[in-house]
């Protein structure tokens, strides 16, 4: 389950020779291994993926074509399976100090996630906005797995000056493992965070990263 915006296609296999992607009603062919697009509209969309691997046919004499078909479905945030109360810790936090955040629509956008109270320590978000600390969420299913990108409320400048190496990966899928990250078990019970924290308050440019794991409690 995807929310609108957008939405990255990614195939697993890498080394395959060739691959045909059909979205939708959309004439195109994409012949991409990762791509993005852009959904404006809440609807079930079926995908297309048809791969030629010369490695398969070599080794089992088939035709090397394999097709999956899914269906992609765009629902609003209220109904994303994300949203709860979760506690957790950084780990490199020597004293594993338990804090608490909620994932929820917010008051001013109802329509989208956002991380409420999240403890980060990279950034002083209330300086620029005079309230708590807001991460907006953009949820996504990559390769079946449950996986949300984090971006900072009010501009994707802050997150590159705060919390990702490279605030570009939303729009170029080759940066993508620079933005920070939710993985979330299957159940949506447990998570992992990635995120950048700043080494020096006064340098915006020297970064770790760091993880904040996490379990739900509401």
């Amino acid at each position: 389950m995807y929310s609108t915006g957008l939405v990255q296609f990614n195939l697993n296999d890498k080394l395959c020779d060739s691959v045909w992607w059909t979205v939708g009603s959309d004439p195109r062919v994409f012949r991409e291994k990762i791509f993005t697009l852009n959904f404006k509209q809440f609807e079930s969309i079926e995908v297309k993926c048809v791969v030629f691997n010369s490695r398969s046919q070599n080794c089992t004499g088939d035709d090397g074509y394999d097709t999956v078909v899914k269906v992609l479905e765009l629902r609003p945030n209220t109904n994303s399976p994300s949203k709860g109360k979760f506690r957790g810790y950084f780990t490199n936090d020597p004293d594993k100090k338990l804090r608490v955040f909620q994932i929820d629509t917010g008051d001013l956008y109802p329509n989208l996630l956002f991380m409420l109270g999240f403890p980060d320590t990279s950034c002083d978000f209330a300086a620029f906005y005079g309230r708590d600390t807001r991460f907006q969420l953009f949820d996504a299913v990559i390769h079946d797995h449950q996986i949300s990108y984090i971006s900072a409320i009010g501009g994707l400048h802050h997150t590159s000056e705060c919390d990702c190496v490279n605030a570009t990966g939303f729009a170029s899928p080759e940066y993508i493992d620079q933005v920070p990250t939710i993985y979330w078990s299957d159940n949506y019970t447990k998570l992992k965070i990635k995120l950048w924290q700043k080494i020096n308050p006064n340098n915006v440019s020297e970064f770790h990263q760091v993880w904040f794991i996490g379990e739900r409690i509401q």
